[in-house]
This record gives structure tokens, C-alpha cells and sequence, in this order.
């Protein structure tokens, strides 16, 4: 399963995820395969998400740019998108 997620409130969703789920996350910033959050001491600042906080990178990820980012969510190629906002 796909899910883009928004930003804001929907960066924490993954928290409540089962771990049974097979899922990868969509970032609106250019990234497929968004890990969790950095544990403290192992932030990387050049590595965030669309609400601008420090996220790691899963195994078997891919970047793109914003344009192609969004191009797959206008596109219907997720499963599914949670919405946010500021």
C-alpha cells in the first residue's frame, strides 16, 4: 500500500500503523519510502519532510522531484493520501 501523507498531524500516523501493514510512505517533497523519525543525536538536517521536520530514509527508498511528487498524487497512482494542513 502507498499512503502520501500530509502535512501536519498526518506526519504521526506511521505511529499507529500495525507493524503487519506492508506500506510505504509518500512525501509531497520527493520521497518514496519514508522511514521513522530520528531517535535524538541522529538528525539529518538535509533529510526532512513536507512539514520541514527531520525524517529518515527506508531501505529501498527513491527521491524525486516536487513536480513528479505531486504528478503521482494527481495521477492516482497511491492508495491513499491523508490530508493535513498548517
Amino acid at each position: 500500500m502507498y499512503v502520501n501523507l500530509g502535512i501536519g498531524i498526518p506526519t504521526i500516523t506511521p505511529n499507529y500503523i500495525p507493524l503487519d501493514i506492508n506500506y510505504k510512505l509518500h512525501g509531497e517533497n520527493g520521497l518514496l519510502g519514508i522511514g521513522p523519525y530520528p531517535k535524538p543525536g541522529e538528525e539529518d538536517p538535509d533529510v526532512i519532510n513536507a512539514g520541514k521536520e527531520t525524517i529518515t530514509i527506508a531501505t529501498g527508498s527513491s527521491t524525486f522531484s516536487s513536480s513528479t511528487s505531486f504528478a503521482i498524487v494527481r495521477g492516482n497512482h497511491l492508495d491513499l493520501t491523508i490530508l493535513g494542513g498548517l
